[in-house]
């Protein structure tokens, strides 16, 4: 039995492609910053607990 050896070809993608998953990434990591920042800001001035606490809770909640 022989067996067929198949080569893969790389198609290099397109600038739109390209573009269009940057943009997709982009726009998910503002999202992500915003309300990150938001949370820091909540539990800051509305909650009142200490900055300290605030990281660690969110370096906790990351791991």
């Amino acid at each position: 039995m022989s067996e067929k050896t198949e080569q893969l070809s790389y198609k290099e993608p397109s600038l739109l492609n390209t573009i269009s998953y940057g943009s997709a990434g982009f726009w998910s990591m503002l999202a992500y910053g915003v309300f990150n920042a938001y949370l820091m800001f909540f539990y800051e001035s509305v909650v009142g607990l200490n900055i300290v606490y605030v990281f660690l809770a969110m370096l906790i909640f990351t791991v």
